[in-house]
C-alpha cells in the first residue's frame, strides 16, 4: 500500500497517561504533509473518456470494447506538493502492443490524447519503457518489462517521479514539468492512456502504510525522502503501532509502555524544529532514553507486520539523526542501542535477502566517535559484523560491515587483516565513481567519499591491502581528489592521509630493496605535479590537521624521491652478475654508455614510453620491458651510414652459447653460414628447414622482429637454468630500411602477440649481409617457477 494526501490537515494528539494518542482533523492548518481522509484511491468519473468504464469502488478502470481510439482517465485527487505513493496493477496481457501509458497530467489534458502529449503531462509507456513529455519520447534504457504490479511514487518535494519494480527503479526528474504547473498553480493527477480493448488498470492507495518504501530495505529510500518526511511518518507509524503492541503484550507495566509511546510521539513532533534551530536535541539524555526504550520495545515484536514497519522507520529516523549530528549522546546509554542492533542483526545472520540494510548503515554512523568504536568492539554486535564482513554473500552488506569493522579494530588487528579482493576492488571502483559533491552510487549502495577514504586509510595498515591499491591506480585517484576537493577540508585531509599510508609502505619496501610493488607510480616521486598540488592546498587551507597531513606527505615524497634517485637496481645487478660469471665477454666488445635497465621500475622511473618510432622512414618498435641491456661497441660503418639516425630497431632471439660467436663475427649469421671455427650453421630443431617448410619460404635468411615479445619467445630465445633462475638472451639491432621483407608470425598462433604491432607484420627477414648491426645484448632473468 502507499501514501497520499488530499486536504491539508493537522495531527493533534491527546497526551495523557490514561489514553493513547488520537488523530483528529483540523481544516485550519495547511502545512501537514499527511492526511487521514483519503483511505482509498478513486478514478474521477468526470475526467474519464466515454469509452472507459469505472468500477463501483472507483479503483479500477477498464475498456470493454474495441474502438481504435486513445482513451484516458484521471484520478479524482490531484496534488502540487508532498510525496504520494500508488500501487498499480496493470496486467501485461491487458496492455496491448501500442499505447499503455501511466503518468500524471493537469486537468487540461484532453481525454482522447496520450498522457505526455503536452507540456502539462508526462507518462511512461509500458510497451517500450519510453518517457513521453511535451509530445516527445525519450528512452529510459530500462530493459526489464514492468511487471503486472508496480509502485508509482510522485515526489513533489525533491521533484522526482519513481516507478518501483521489485528491487529496481526507473527514476525521472520532474523539474521541467513542475516549473510549468507552479506558474499556473495546477495540480497533477494520476492518469492512464490506453488503446487496447479489454485493458484494465487497478490502483490502490493507503496513507496508513508508507512502509511500502522500505519493504525491501532498499538504499534508495535514503535518496528519495527528506528528514521532515521521516519525522512525519514516524508520528503516524508510532500512533498506528501503539495499539497493536499493547494488544500483544500481556505485561503488568502496560501504563509504563503506554507512556513511552506517547513521549516518543511528542519527541518526533519536536525534533524537526529543534534541528532547524541547530539545537543539539539529543544532548539531553532523557530524550535518548525515551527513544531507545521505544526502539527496544519495537524490536521485541518484529513478527508483527505493523511493528516491523515502524521499526524500519525508527531506524531511518535514527540514521538521519546520527548522520547529521554527533553520536556522543548514545555513549551514556550503556550500549543500549548496540544491544538492540545486535539482537536484530543476529536474526538475519544466516538468512538470505532481505537483510537489515538500514540497520547496518545506522551502525556505520554510530561508529564515528572513537569512544563509540570501543563500545562496539566490546559488544556482541562486533562478532556479528565480523561474520557479515567475512561470510556474507551480498556485496553491499559485506562492504558496509568491512567499513564498520575497519573503524572498530585496533591498529595491530588491522595490520594482520587481509581483506577479500572483491571488497578491495569495490572500494577502488567506488572512488572512481564519485560525483563532484563526493557522493557515490555503486551497486545499489549509496556511499560517501569521506567514509570510503576513511576505510581505505585504515585497511592500508595491512601491507597486502595497500599493495592492491598501489597496483590498481588508487594513488592517482587520491591525487585527483586532493586537487578537486581542496575546498572540502575533511575529505582532502582524509585523501592526503591515505597517500601517507601508501607512501609509508612504499618507503619501507624501497628500504628493503623491494621495488616491484611500486612500478606503476615510481615516476610520481620524480614529478613536480604532486608537490605542486600539495603546496597549493597548503596555501589555500588554514586547517591545522590538514596542514599536518600535507607536511607529513611532503616529507614522505622527498624521502622516496631520494631513494629512487639513488637506488641500486637489484634486477640490473642480478643480470650483470650473470654476465660477469657466465659469459666472460671481452671488454673490447662492450660500450657501458649504452647499458640500460628496462625492468618495470627503472622504465617507469625514467618516464619512458612503451613504443618509439625511429629511422627514415620511421618504423615503430617496442621497448624491451623486463630485460637488461649491455651496450655493444659499434663498427665504423655505423657512423658512416649514420645508422642511429636512419636505421630501424629490431630484436633477434638466440641461445647463450651463440653470443660470443655473433660478437666475434660482428654480424648475425644465417643457416648455411660457416663460422670462424669451421662449423656450418643449420636451422634449429623444430624450425622450418630445407626439407620441411611452406612453399616459397626461404629458411636461409636472418630473422628479426620489431618487438621483443616475439623475438623473446622460447622458440627463438632459449631458456638456460642458472641457480634458481631462468635466463634468456637476445640482441637489439639496427637494420637498414629497404633491405628486409615484412612478414607474418610463423609460430602458428591466432592470439595477438604485441598490442601495437600486428601479427601480420611481426617477423622481418633479410638475405643481405652488412645491413644489420647489433648494438645491445639483452638479458632476462626470471625466477624458475615464473618462466
Amino acid at each position: 500500500m502507499g501514501l497520499s494526501t488530499s486536504k491539508k490537515k493537522k495531527l493533534h494528539h491527546t497526551n495523557t497517561n490514561d489514553d493513547l494518542p488520537e488523530v483528529t482533523e483540523s481544516k485550519e492548518d495547511n502545512n501537514s504533509k499527511l492526511s487521514t481522509s483519503q483511505t482509498f484511491f478513486k478514478w474521477d468519473i468526470n475526467s474519464c473518456s466515454k469509452n472507459l468504464v469505472i468500477s463501483d469502488d472507483f479503483s479500477t478502470i477498464s475498456k470493454p470494447f474495441k474502438t481504435g481510439t486513445i482513451d484516458s482517465v484521471r484520478s479524482k485527487f490531484g496534488y502540487n506538493s508532498g510525496r504520494h505513493v500508488y500501487r498499480v496493477n496493470w496486467p501485461i496481457d491487458r496492455r496491448g502492443e501500442d499505447i499503455a501509458v501511466i503518468g500524471f497530467s493537469t486537468k487540461h489534458l484532453p481525454l482522447q490524447s496520450v498522457c505526455g502529449s503536452s507540456e502539462k503531462s508526462f507518462g511512461l509507456n509500458l510497451i517500450d519503457n519510453s518517457i513521453i513529455f511535451n509530445n516527445a519520447k525519450t528512452n529510459t534504457n530500462a530493459d526489464e518489462e514492468v511487471p503486472d504490479t508496480f509502485i508509482v511514487i510522485l515526489d513533489l518535494i525533491d521533484d522526482w517521479w519513481i516507478i518501483k519494480m521489485d528491487n529496481k527503479y526507473i527514476k525521472i526528474s520532474l523539474k521541467e514539468l513542475k516549473n510549468v504547473i507552479e506558474k499556473e498553480n495546477n495540480k497533477l493527477y494520476l492518469t492512464t492512456s490506453m488503446t487496447k480493448d479489454g485493458g484494465r488498470v487497478n490502483v490502490n492507495i493507503d496513507w496508513r502504510n508508507p512502509s511500502i518504501l522500505l519493504e525491501d530495505d532498499s538504499p534508495h529510500i535514503l535518496d528519495s525522502i527528506s528528514m521532515k518526511y521521516v519525522f512525519d511518518v514516524s508520528i503516524q507509524e508510532s500512533w498506528l503501532t501503539s495499539k497493536s503492541i499493547l494488544k500483544q503484550l500481556i505485561l503488568n507495566d502496560g501504563d509504563k509502555i503506554k507512556s513511552i509511546i506517547i513521549q516518543s510521539i511528542n519527541l518526533f513532533k519536536l525534533y524537526p524544529n529543534m534541528l532547524e534551530s541547530s539545537i543539539a536535541i539529543y544532548s539531553a539524555d532523557d530524550s535518548i532514553k525515551i527513544i531507545l526504550r521505544y526502539y527496544e520495545l519495537l524490536s521485541r515484536n518484529l513478527e508483527d507486520e505493523k511493528v516491523h514497519a515502524c521499526f524500519k522507520w525508527m531506524t531511518v529516523f535514527l540514521f538521519f539523526l546520527t548522520n547529521t549530528n554527533s553520536t556522543n549522546s548514545f555513549l551514556a546509554e550503556e550500549n543500549g542501542i548496540l544491544k538492540i542492533i545486535g539482537k536484530v542483526l543476529k536474526m538475519f545472520q544466516n538468512k538470505k535477502n532481505p537483510k537489515p540494510f538500514l540497520l547496518i548503515k545506522l551502525l556505520l554512523n554510530l561508529s564515528k566517535p572513537i569512544q563509540m568504536r570501543e563500545k562496539i568492539r566490546q559488544s556482541r554486535v562486533y562478532d556479528i559484523i565480523s561474520w557479515f564482513s567475512d561470510n556474507d554473500d551480498v556485496e553491499s552488506y559485506k562492504m558496509y560491515a568491512t567499513m564498520i569493522k575497519a573503524r572498530v579494530m585496533n591498529s595491530t588487528e588491522r595490520s594482520h587483516w587481509n581483506i577479500d579482493e572483491t571488497i578491495l576492488q569495490s572500494l577502488t571502483i567506488s572512488i572512481k565513481l564519485r560525483d563532484e559533491n563526493g557522493n557515490i552510487d555503486f551497486k545499489e549502495m549509496t556511499l560517501n567519499l569521506y567514509e570510503v577514504l576513511d576505510c581505505i586509510s585504515l585497511i592500508c595498515e595491512n601491507s597486502d591491502n595497500g599493495k592492491y591499491f598501489l597496483r590498481n591506480g588508487v594513488t592517482y585517484e587520491l591525487i585527483d581528489i586532493i586537487s578537486i576537493q581542496s575546498t572540502h577540508t575533511l575529505t582532502a585531509e582524509k585523501a592526503v592521509h591515505c597517500l601517507n599510508q601508501l607512501f609509508n609502505q612504499i618507503k619501507k619496501r624501497l628500504e628493503n630493496g623491494n621495488l616491484s610493488d611500486i612500478d606503476d607510480i615510481a615516476f610520481l616521486f620524480k614529478s613536480d605535479r604532486l608537490n605542486m598540488i600539495l603546496h597549493n592546498l597548503l596555501g589555500k587551507s588554514s586547517d591545522v590537521d590538514l596542514h599536518k597531513q600535507i607536511k607529513t606527505c611532503l616529507i614522505e615524497i622527498q624521502d622516496i624521491a631520494k631513494i629512487c634517485s639513488n637506488h641500486n637496481c637489484f634486477y640490473k645487478n642480478l643480470c650483470r652478475k650473470f654476465i660477469i660469471n657466465n659469459l666472460k665477454i671481452n671488454d673490447a666488445f662492450l660500450e657501458p654508455a649504452y647499458d640500460m635497465c628496462y625492468c618495470k621500475f627503472c622504465f617507469t622511473l625514467r618516464g619512458d614510453k612503451e613504443y618509439y618510432a625511429r629511422g627514415y622512414p620511421e618504423s615503430t618498435y617496442a621497448l624491451p620491458i623486463g630485460w637488461y641491456r649491455i651496450g655493444l661497441k659499434l663498427p665504423p660503418r655505423a657512423k658512416v651510414e649514420n645508422a642511429f639516425e636512419k636505421w630501424h630497431r629490431a630484436f633477434h632471439g638466440t641461445r647463450v652459447e651463440n653470443i660470443l660467436k655473433i660478437l666475434q663475427h660482428g654480424d648475425l649469421l644465417m643457416p648455411g653460414d660457416i663460422t670462424a671455427e669451421g662449423q656450418q650453421l643449420k636451422e634449429l630443431d623444430g624450425h622450418f628447414n630445407l626439407d620441411y617448410k611452406p612453399e616459397g619460404f626461404d629458411t636461409r635468411q636472418v630473422f628479426v622482429s620489431p618487438t621483443i615479445r616475439y623475438a623473446g619467445l622460447n622458440v627463438y630465445s632459449y631458456k638456460q637454468k642458472w641457480k634458481d633462475f631462468n635466463v634468456k638472451v637476445a640482441f637489439q639491432v639496427l637494420i637498414k630500411p629497404g633491405t628486409y621483407k615484412i612478414g607474418k608470425e610463423t609460430i602458428g598462433t591466432s592470439e595477438r602477440i604485441d598490442q601495437r604491432i600486428s601479427n601480420d607484420e611481426i617477423e622481418w627477414s633479410t638475405k643481405r649481409r652488412g645491413v644489420i648491426i647489433p648494438y645491445g645484448l639483452l638479458i632476462k632473468v626470471t625466477k624458475e617457477n615464473l618462466s
